[in-house]
């Protein structure tokens, strides 16, 4: 019962961050769109508006996906996690870069600073999955440190 409440192997650095990303994303998304909206349309062409749509989307999964695989009942699933959103993660910085090249000049300082901020989140996201959640997923799962986790998993099926 306990396992329902509190997942047994999440970790809590990985999820502080993909708190904090979450309301990150929400106030940048919000506040690019009010300055798409604010700027007239003739500044930006289409494939502008195609990324801050792919932008927005690939965040969107990114986020699910960390919280999904990361408050799972039985633990973090670095087997899972750590392709989905590392992946996931390049993809982003990917096409934000793309974006940040092309309007350097017509994006305003706040949307700036707060663009380099979720990309520190974003990196700091990375560096926990690769050398601190990723190195204790896996020894968990060679070794036996969970046997009365496992016994009560098994017993329930």
């Amino acid at each position: 019962m306990a396992n329902i409440v509190m997942p047994v192997r999440s970790n809590l650095c990985l999820q502080i961050l993909l708190q904090l990303d979450k309301w990150l994303a929400v106030l940048w998304t919000t506040s690019s769109v009010v300055h798409l909206y604010v700027l007239p349309y003739q500044r930006f062409e289409i494939k502008s508006l195609m990324a801050y749509m792919i932008l927005i989307t690939v965040e969107l999964m990114r986020i699910y996906a960390g919280y999904v695989l990361n408050l799972n009942a039985f633990g973090s699933q670095g087997k899972w996690l750590l392709p989905t959103v590392i992946i996931l993660s390049f993809t982003l910085i990917t096409v934000m870069c793309c974006v940040a090249v092309e309007n350097i000049n017509t994006t305003p300082f706040w949307l700036r600073v707060g663009w380099h901020v979720w990309l520190v989140i974003i990196g700091l996201e990375v560096f926990v999955l690769l050398f601190v959640l990723y190195p204790h997923v896996y020894a968990v799962n060679r070794s036996q440190r969970w046997p009365k986790t496992d016994a009560m998993r098994r017993h329930r099926l």
